[in-house]
């Protein structure tokens, strides 16, 4: 997998930051590679509470949480509708999808963001 970012720079001089999901194969990883039938998304579709940390909620604000006992939860339903819709949108930001197409435009694209050229890869 690799990871493409920009390290340019704003024009008030600050860190663009702006990055994408990790290239895509189609017999590797791809954004939809997580419906794979070892996943647990089925699992979770049905759980009626998934707990997490409450600053997961606070990070993700789509996502409707209770609190009981045992700690901060939201049904799996929830969870799911907030983990496909983060996947479409890495889909849909993906400046860059394979590597083979990085290697066509790695010297013509600009970052989305700055307008910069100054590509990394992780």
């Amino acid at each position: 997998m690799s990871f493409l970012h920009c390290h340019g720079k704003m024009e008030d001089g600050s860190a663009c930051g702006w990055g994408q999901d990790d290239f895509w194969k189609e017999d590797g990883y791809n954004p939809i590679s997580f419906l794979q039938k070892d996943s647990d998304l089925n699992h979770n579709l049905f759980r009626e509470k998934m707990y997490f940390d409450k600053w997961f909620f606070q990070e993700n604000p789509s996502i409707p949480y209770k609190q009981d006992e045992k700690g901060v939860y939201c049904r799996g339903r929830d969870y799911i509708i907030w983990e496909l819709r983060r996947k479409a949108n890495n889909i849909e930001k993906m400046l860059v999808t394979t590597w083979e197409e990085w290697l066509k435009v790695r010297d013509t694209i600009k970052c989305p963001r700055c307008g910069g050229r100054e590509w990394d890869i992780d």
